[in-house]
């Protein structure tokens, strides 16, 4: 008997047997006391370790299913710009509830006020936060483009050579030179100062 079902087997003996009430046995009449222990058994043991992964140096053609080494912290793209930003401003319970009462103020018969007393206001601070938003984008997207081509000493068939961080791929031999930048998580092999 494995260490887990004997511990499941010793909390189980705690609860006591619903079984005793009836006076014959009902499977969907009696609840089950052992369905939450296991429950909460199977949530609280430790998760399986992932599988292991061979990595072979200077050999990106078998390092392959490794994702890029390209950084993008944009959060939209030309495509995905009004939908997005769309989504994320109705989230919002504030706009929300000014586009209900634009969309009700547009009824003649409803609203005393304008049709667009309510409207303007709320096309003004959308477009006013769009126009932050692209400008925001904009600024992390020429930040990725810096970061993803700052240049690096990568040795490969022999010989060290300037590749772009992007062009790193897993299994790379990198040389990094003193108060340098990182372009990947590294495994330092050996160091001058060790």
């Amino acid at each position: 008997m494995s260490q887990d079902s004997q511990e499941l087997n010793e909390i189980s003996s705690l609860v006591p047997p619903e079984r005793s009430r009836y006076p014959f046995y009902c499977p969907w009449a009696v609840p089950n006391p052992l369905t939450h222990i296991q429950d909460i058994w199977k949530r609280w043991r430790a998760p399986p370790l992932p599988p292991q992964r061979t990595i072979y140096i200077n050999d990106p053609a078998r390092n392959g299913g490794f994702c890029h080494n390209r950084i993008s912290t944009t959060k939209y793209s030309i495509v995905t710009f009004i939908p997005r930003f769309v989504y994320d401003q109705f989230r919002r319970y504030a706009n929300l509830f000014f586009l209900l009462i634009a969309s009700l103020q547009q009824i003649p018969g409803v609203s005393p006020t304008g049709q667009f007393t309510t409207a303007v206001p709320l096309l003004l601070v959308l477009l006013a936060t769009a126009v932050k938003e692209i400008i925001e984008d904009l600024r992390r997207y020429r930040a990725d483009n810096k970061e993803n081509g700052r240049r690096v000493w990568v040795y490969r068939e022999g010989q060290l050579s300037e590749h772009v961080w992007t062009q790193v791929v897993v299994g790379d031999i990198v040389k990094v030179t003193n108060k340098a930048f990182i372009p990947a998580d590294l495994l330092l092999l050996t160091s001058r100062y060790m």
